[in-house]
């Protein structure tokens, strides 16, 4: 069981590593897309306070950054074969082989002079995208009613 569970681990990992993050792309673009025409205290209300702000070609980008690495041990089983006298003598080695992974995302929003958002933008893989894909899945349904009216009021 630890060794499945590890194993999974692994292949998790693995996967985090080499980009194969299909849904959670899908959940952050779609997530992004919705914060289009709304003001910027919708993106911060939902993620929370950005990390940084830029101001470029007439644009204010505010920027959601995570960066983080993770030691993953996995075990590797090996069998082993041998005689004792004439009695074949057959075991199990197990060791563990330490696995580094470096996960990070980054989202930057572009808002015009009105603070209403106008692009977006995001880079990253699974392992460190994962905690905004689960926030922006399913956003209309979190975004309270209170902020889509203010953000109506502003552009009008």
């Amino acid at each position: 069981m630890r060794v499945r569970r590890n194993l999974m681990a692994f292949f998790l990992l693995t996967c985090a590593l080499t980009g194969c993050a299909s849904m959670v792309s899908k959940n952050i673009s779609s997530g992004l897309e919705y914060f289009i025409g709304r003001p910027i205290d919708s993106a911060v209300q939902v993620r929370g306070y950005p990390d940084g702000k830029r101001e470029i070609l007439g644009h204010t980008l505010y920027i959601w950054s995570s960066n983080h690495s993770a030691t993953l041990a996995v075990p590797t089983m090996s069998t082993t074969t041998g005689v004792a006298g004439s009695i074949p003598v057959y075991g199990t080695t197990t060791s563990v082989m330490p696995i580094y992974g470096s996960f990070y995302c980054t989202i930057t929003l572009a808002v015009d002079a009105k603070d209403t958002i106008v692009n977006w933008q995001w880079t990253g893989n699974l392992g460190g995208c994962e905690q905004y894909a689960k926030i922006l899945k399913g956003l209309k349904r979190q975004i309270p009613a209170t902020v889509a009216r203010s953000a109506n009021k502003k552009n009008s």
